[in-house]
């Protein structure tokens, strides 16, 4: 808003009636989240931000498989398994803290000057919750799996919970009042089904290794009675 005039100025951080300082603030913050392309920037933002989660995840789960057992590392088993799970449950709680923000928004009922309060607590409550549930499972990959089987499934239906909470269908893409909801949609949809693929992936990965250290055991007690 013009502050002279009190006329309505236009959104774009280049409007040249802006003072420097204003146009420098307005690209940065564009550039911050994502508005600079509409729904094309924000999609992109979040795919690079589940491969830079991915990179850091595997960064750390290399280091610490490299130091458990071998030479590199000085302190015991136990230490590197709690380490293993801390990062399982560290990365992948990322993913049920933005889910329970999603469901958030949709179900909030409460005044909205506590709406920062409570979305800032859901996400470290359920943060917290999925690091918890990946040190109560006997093993990370169990835990690993369960995280991602169960945000896949709240990734999938947060779509058909926003159509019936709201009425707005991502299905009537074209029809939408708001079609960025719609988008968002898909993209959640998308989302829960890669999600479900990886687990699916992990869980095979996870019954073939089983099944190898059971003929192993096996072969091991065929060869002591022989």
């Amino acid at each position: 808003i013009n502050g002279a005039t009190g006329e309505a100025l236009p959104m774009s951080p280049l409007n040249p009636e802006y003072t420097v300082a204003a146009r420098v603030l307005g690209m940065m913050s564009a550039l911050h989240y994502g508005r600079f392309a509409g729904v094309a920037s924000k999609l992109m933002y979040v795919g690079l931000g589940i491969v830079l989660t991915a990179v850091i995840a595997f960064g750390l789960v290399v280091w610490v498989e490299r130091r458990s057992g071998s030479s590199l590392g000085s302190r015991s088993p136990a230490f590197y398994l709690r380490m293993r799970k801390l990062i399982s449950g560290f990365c992948l709680g990322m993913l049920w803290a933005n889910a329970a923000v999603f469901y958030l928004d949709l179900f909030y009922t409460g005044a909205e000057r506590d709406r920062m309060f409570w979305t800032g607590t859901y996400y470290f409550v359920f943060w917290l919750l999925a690091i918890g549930l990946t040190f109560g499972v006997r093993s990370v990959k169990t835990g690993m799996v369960l995280l991602l089987w169960t945000s896949a499934l709240a990734f999938f239906a947060l779509p058909f919970v926003h159509a019936a909470v709201t009425g707005d269908g991502f299905w009537a893409l074209a029809s939408l009042a708001n079609p960025v909801s719609g988008w968002i949609d898909v993209g959640l949809l998308a989302l829960g089904i890669l999600l479900a693929f990886v687990a699916w992936q992990s869980s095979t990965a996870k019954a073939e290794v089983k099944q190898t250290r059971n003929l192993r055991k096996l072969d091991e007690t065929l060869a002591q009675k022989a």
